[in-house]
């Protein structure tokens, strides 16, 4: 954040079967955040549920951003490979709200500072990859 004692909520991995349910508190304190999905782990990107629930998100003022299709380690893939988990994601997305991402987390965090990972992912257009401050580990 660019202003002193603001900060951004993030959500990664989902959305899950409780994503519903945090939305609905977003609305509530009338909070935006930004949520870093997955395509493949808990709600497949194949089912209306992933559809309805990005759809929501990006209806309701939240960003949308990619943390790769099936949330591997990065450092441990190819350049391909790590294209291919991109690639898949941003097509999710696409389809369900005509937008790519325009952010990334990558998953676990890790990628930075990875020259394989990095140069793939500005190959890829991204210039940036979010990392985070604070893990609750909830």
């Amino acid at each position: 954040c660019k202003n002193r004692n603001h900060w951004a909520l993030t959500y990664d991995d989902g959305p899950t079967q409780y994503t519903d349910s945090i939305l609905d508190l977003l609305k509530k304190y009338n909070i935006k955040a930004t949520f870093f999905l997955v395509g493949n782990m808990y709600i497949p990107s194949s089912s209306p549920e992933w559809t309805r629930l990005v759809q929501r998100m990006y209806n309701e003022g939240h960003v949308v951003g990619s943390h790769t299709y099936n949330h591997q380690d990065l450092t441990q893939l190819s350049s391909q490979q790590i294209i291919e988990e991109m690639q898949q994601l941003e097509n999710a997305v696409y389809n369900a709200i005509g937008k790519r991402p325009a952010f990334m987390r990558p998953p676990y965090g890790s990628g930075n500072g990875n020259q394989t990972v990095m140069s793939t992912l500005q190959s890829f257009g991204i210039t940036a990859a979010c990392t985070w401050a604070v893990d609750p580990m909830d």
